[in-house]
């Protein structure tokens, strides 16, 4: 009798089952963990359309005292003074205007299914490309489905829309940059643009294309850049441009301490109990500590440049460089919040074909891979618990995922058959994924 269901679809339908169901049940059921916090709830308030306000609140709070004082610094009243978070650069009002609160819930759930969308098309074009071709009509049709069933599963990206954050416009972004990436490098640069407008620290990606001398997309990202915040400074005024410098340096200096930030800074600040681990603290932040800011400051460099000059010259500016700088981008940051790695979901999708067919863990390989989907798109509650003694390393478990899935990456690009990334100049050749 013929296979109708190939091995690889076998393999991604248990990585769904163990994923979304035999874990989320059993962290319920077996370790008693509520409803409300497993990734059960994130399906249900995506499902039902129930989103907090944690973006739009205080960029709304941004928005109206900026259209009260023209010319006033946004974060002297906003930020300082009343304590709100508004930690975006003032350019990330231009993105949602006067929308009401309901038009930004409906925006969000589409954003969320279309990085869903974007990221099955990626798998199954690198796969397909790979040789990984589905054995008929229905094991093409169910590995669609499975892999769909991964993404509206993946905790960041339903975090990131149940709690009302601008994260998910920023993920449907990244994901077009990727989709176009390679194809076409202007496009890719607007989006890069756009995500800078919210997320400046992504500029980093546009250093790494100057490096990599990618001058189509460098310079499509220059100029959109250049001419969001002439808009900006025009619709908000110099000051509050200035003055976002001040917000950069007090969280840089501070980081939080709140379970939730999965980067070297959370790690540390945990480690010594230098701040508040499981209350969410609305208006502020953990205390400056020299330890912490001395680890991240290196953590950050060691990320970053191994991110610029590991990978070997073949392999500069294929999908695999770039997943590897937009992963450092985020994780080097001092506050990078479950909801940031949403951008793995894509990620995952273009570098899976190319890292199965190097095999830089050998045998292991397939199992990193697995486990680095797990660990990063899962919620491990029962970890909280830690929080209070010497494990509450353990609590960054989405940073350690990430971590062996930048090792992977950073190995892959090391062998010598990486495919080769477009020329210099910024034409494809001719092994385009």
């Amino acid at each position: 009798m013929q296979t109708r269901v190939s091995g690889l679809t076998l393999a991604l339908g248990a990585l769904l089952f163990v994923h979304a169901v035999l874990l989320t049940l059993g962290l319920h059921l077996l370790l008693r963990v509520p409803r409300a916090d497993t990734l059960a709830f994130h399906v249900d308030a995506f499902v039902a359309g129930n989103q907090r306000g944690d973006s739009w609140r205080p960029m709304d709070a941004a928005r109206r005292f900026a259209a009260e004082h023209p010319g006033a610094s946004i974060y002297d009243t906003v930020f300082f003074g009343q304590g709100m978070k508004f930690q975006y650069p003032p350019s990330a009002l231009l993105l949602t205007g006067n929308l009401s609160r309901p038009a930004l819930n409906v925006i969000s759930r589409i954003a969320v299914c279309l990085t869903v969308a974007l990221s099955v098309f990626l798998f199954e074009r690198t796969m397909r490309a790979a040789g990984w071709m589905p054995l008929g009509a229905i094991d093409a049709w169910f590995r669609i489905v499975v892999c769909a069933g991964l993404g509206l599963s993946f905790y960041p990206l339903l975090k990131a829309y149940s709690l009302g954050q601008i994260q998910v416009w920023i993920d449907l972004l990244f994901a077009v940059l990727v989709a176009v990436w390679m194809r076409v490098p202007a496009v890719g640069g607007l989006c890069l643009a756009l995500i800078c407008l919210v997320k400046p620290h992504f500029a980093l990606v546009g250093v790494w294309g100057v490096l990599r001398r990618q001058w189509q997309f460098v310079t499509a990202f220059a100029v959109a850049l250049l001419i969001g915040l002439a808009i900006s400074v025009t619709a908000y005024g110099l000051r509050s441009h200035v003055d976002y410098l001040r917000v950069i340096t007090f969280i840089s200096e501070r980081g939080e301490a709140f379970y939730a930030n999965q980067s070297f800074n959370g790690l540390l600040n945990r480690a010594i109990f230098n701040g508040e681990n499981i209350e969410w603290q609305e208006t502020t932040f953990a205390p400056p500590h020299r330890l912490v800011k001395a680890g991240t400051t290196m953590a950050a460099v060691a990320l970053v440049a191994a991110a610029l000059w590991l990978p070997r010259r073949r392999g500069h500016a294929g999908a695999l460089d770039l997943a590897v700088i937009s992963l450092t981008v985020t994780m080097a940051s001092p506050v990078a919040w479950e909801h940031h790695y949403g951008i793995l979901l894509p990620l995952f999708a273009v570098t899976t074909a190319e890292v199965l067919r190097l095999r830089p863990f050998g045998g292991y390989t397939a199992p990193a891979l697995a486990v680095a989907f797990i660990v990063t798109g899962q919620y491990f509650q029962p970890l909280q618990r830690l929080a209070a003694t010497p494990f509450n390393p353990l609590q960054s478990y989405v940073l350690f995922g990430s971590l062996l899935l930048l090792l992977l990456w950073l190995r892959a690009l090391r062998l010598p058959g990486v495919d080769p990334g477009p020329r210099e100049q910024g034409a494809p050749r001719a092994a385009e994924l």
